[in-house]
């Protein structure tokens, strides 16, 4: 954007304020913010001389923030926001309403999203123009534009997703934790199918936000491991079973599900991701044949690639339906279905560098096909070693979220460990130089004034021999590499008592404590 250049920015402030003014780049906050990329934060909008001109649009005198719109690299435009007086009565009347660290992240993700819609609105516009002029490479351009949006909505719905997943996650956490202390309390057969019930449900919604979250993941595997396709379709057709078989003759009619193996090597990917991927397709193909039919999945080799397929006789799609179907939240099954199940399935295909495709006509069935790379014999997982016992460990649990943390600590102490908390990071590295002893911190990785990777990083400075265990509700792929170098290890949320015994059994004996460092 140059210099010179003028943006018009329509705020939705009341008609009284006059028409949006004109933002000239580096003038004024809104300027600035075009400038320099940054967002500007007021928290008192009454206290800021820069609210006191008279050319100043008036928001009112609570908090102000001007945001950025990004596309990639890009500041393509900016949003102003602000918020009246808190009308909470336990506040002091007067006092203006701060944005929280939640509201500011989903606003940050929100940005990233609108400025991506923006810019592919201009590339379609583009898409467009170019097909006037070059008719003859429509198809190819229209092919490249959708894939592009796609993989961007993708991205940005994943990064929007995030913050609702985190705030989830720990709701989950306190969820399965406390229903596994109380299953652990309890030997009445009836209160236990009841905490078992609650412990299933929490799981099953635990799954669900991990589907959120990985339908837009695009990272490699950190391990590949070789999964048998073959077996994996076998092991669907029964699991399902239920379903297609006793469902079909209640309803009186047939519907047949075979399986036609091929000779193929080990496929690359993850067997729970995968047969999730199948079991997706198997049942979609079940839905789409009210009346029954033939559903066949299949697989077959090629050099280093291996195919499986998922067809069916039933209804098909529309063209309309075809285009859109691997849209998240798209479906045509009305409110029962989340819209998650292909759109998932992708996600799977693409973050193990695989295809997926889908041939479908109305009346006529549909195909859904997708291929894998073929599993060298290196990448055969090797079987996990059971935990081993450990001696009880003085532990500091640091985390902002009172119920998450007493919920940890209330496992941790279940196990036999001796367990002290702290309510943010400062806290928790000022009772270490105060002098605690502890064998091992677990911190919460996203916390507000100080997170848990500078938690981490300061631990590392200054007492290199203690160890650090994090916990998070974003997902592993929120800690880089160098991260993942200062911890032991880590545990996304919702966390369960067995995966607490792993992560610190599976460190061996305790290490030496470490005494803190003293303080000048």
């Amino acid at each position: 954007m140059d210099a010179s250049d003028d943006v018009v920015a329509s705020r939705g402030v009341p008609e009284a304020t006059g028409p949006a003014p004109e933002v000239r780049v580096g003038e004024g906050i809104a300027g600035r913010v075009l400038e320099q990329g940054e967002p500007v934060l007021v928290e008192d909008i009454e206290r800021d001389p820069r609210f006191g001109r008279p050319s100043a649009p008036r928001y009112g005198n609570g908090s102000f923030i001007c945001m950025p719109i990004r596309a990639g690299e890009h500041v393509i435009g900016v949003l102003n926001m602000a918020k009246d007086r808190s009308p909470d009565p336990q506040q002091p009347e007067g006092r203006p309403q701060p944005f929280t660290a939640l509201e500011l992240q989903f606003l940050n993700t929100l940005m990233t999203y609108i400025g991506y819609s923006v810019d592919n609105a201009r590339l379609l516009e583009e898409a467009r123009r170019s097909v006037q002029q070059l008719h003859g490479v429509v198809d190819d351009l229209k092919a490249s534009q959708v894939a592009a949006v796609r993989n961007e909505t993708l991205r940005a719905i994943g990064q929007l997703s995030s913050g609702v997943a985190h705030h989830l996650n720990n709701l989950f956490a306190v969820i399965l934790g406390r229903t596994e202390l109380l299953l652990a309390k309890t030997s009445e057969p009836a209160v236990r199918r009841a905490l078992e019930a609650v412990l299933q449900a929490g799981q099953d919604g635990a799954e669900v936000v991990r589907r959120v979250q990985r339908f837009s993941r695009v990272e490699p595997l950190a391990q590949p491991i070789a999964v048998d396709l073959n077996q994996l379709a076998a092991d669907v057709v029964e699991l399902t079973r239920p379903r297609w078989s006793d469902e079909a003759q209640l309803r009186g009619m047939r519907l047949e599900v075979t399986v036609e193996p091929g000779a193929i090597p080990p496929a690359v990917g993850e067997p729970a991701h995968l047969r999730e991927v199948l079991m997706n397709l198997l049942l979609n193909a079940v839905d789409a044949s009210p009346r029954g039919g033939r559903i066949t999945l299949r697989t077959w080799a090629d050099d280093d690639v291996v195919h499986c397929s998922v067809s069916d006789t039933g209804e098909g799609m529309s063209d309309e339906v075809r285009r859109r179907v691997l849209e998240p939240f798209f479906t045509t099954k009305g409110p029962k279905s989340l819209g998650l199940g292909l759109s998932a399935a992708y996600g799977t295909i693409r973050r193990y560098g695989g295809t997926l495709v889908i041939e479908s006509a109305e009346k006529q069935g549909t195909t859904v096909a997708f291929t894998l790379r073929a599993a060298s014999p290196l990448t055969v997982a090797l079987p996990a070693s059971a935990p081993v016992a450990i001696a009880p460990l003085r532990i500091l649990v640091i985390d902002d979220d009172p119920p998450v943390r007493a919920t940890l600590a209330d496992l941790l102490a279940d196990q036999g460990h001796a367990v002290s908390q702290a309510s943010s990071g400062r806290e928790g590295i000022d009772r270490l130089a105060s002098g605690e002893i502890v064998d091992l911190v677990i911190t919460d990785l996203g916390m507000p004034d100080m997170t848990g990777r500078e938690v981490a990083r300061v631990v590392r400075e200054r007492w290199p021999v203690l160890r650090v265990g994090v916990i998070t509700g974003w997902g592993n792929g929120e800690l880089s590499e160098g991260d993942r170098g200062l911890v032991d290890f880590v545990i996304s949320k919702p966390f369960e008592d067995a995966r607490l015994r792993h992560a610190l059994a599976a460190r061996g004996a305790p290490l030496p404590r470490a005494r803190p460092a003293t303080t000048q």
